[in-house]
């Protein structure tokens, strides 16, 4: 496997110490090909294709082995069944598969759960006094017999049980501030 340091001592090999193609095949054991291609491009990491597994074999044995495998994931660790047991389980019943390919599809299983999102639930904990939540509402109100706007201030106390404070103000401009100071 080429890596990006020896992709640059190809090139220096060749446009430095004016190597050869074929010496420095010779001495990375590398084809002709691969060192060309290369010396001739900018690239400076190799790309590799990989072709995508099939499941040619399993895919009629796919819906027994997820019924094995959901059976298994209600089970303690320890009870659960390694792909070698999943596979000695299928071939009493007629699979014709590999190893590998179980291993592959047991693999790919248990990584689709481990990244699907689940249901998680962190308690929130606060010292008192440490958070509250505080907002305004517009509410209307029956006062003396007449639909009134009122200003509603609502405050919770996250370190309390859930209880809400609430404190209604007619209109904000008719509320008079307190003198700071009493002379």
């Amino acid at each position: 496997m080429i890596c990006v340091e020896t992709i640059g001592k190809i090139r220096r090999w060749h446009r430095v110490n004016k190597l050869s193609v074929s010496e420095i095949a010779r001495r990375l054991s590398a084809s002709r090909n691969t060192i060309a291609k290369y010396l001739d491009s900018e690239v400076t990491k190799p790309k590799y294709k990989t072709r995508p597994k099939r499941l040619p074999v399993i895919g009629a044995w796919v819906v027994k082995l997820e019924a094995m495998l959901t059976a298994d994931a209600a089970r303690p660790r320890k009870e659960q069944r390694t792909a070698q047991r999943l596979l000695d389980g299928l071939v009493e019943e007629g699979f014709t598969g590999s190893y590998p390919t179980v291993q592959r599809f047991v693999k790919a299983w248990h990584e689709e759960r481990r990244h699907s999102p689940g249901t998680v639930f962190i308690p929130q904990s606060f010292a008192p006094g440490e958070a509250y939540q505080f907002d305004w509402s517009y509410e209307m109100v029956d006062l003396g017999g007449r639909p009134t706007p009122v200003k509603v201030a609502h405050l919770r106390l996250c370190h309390s049980p859930p209880a809400d404070f609430t404190r209604f103000i007619p209109a904000a401009a008719q509320v008079r501030p307190r003198p700071s100071c009493v002379r």
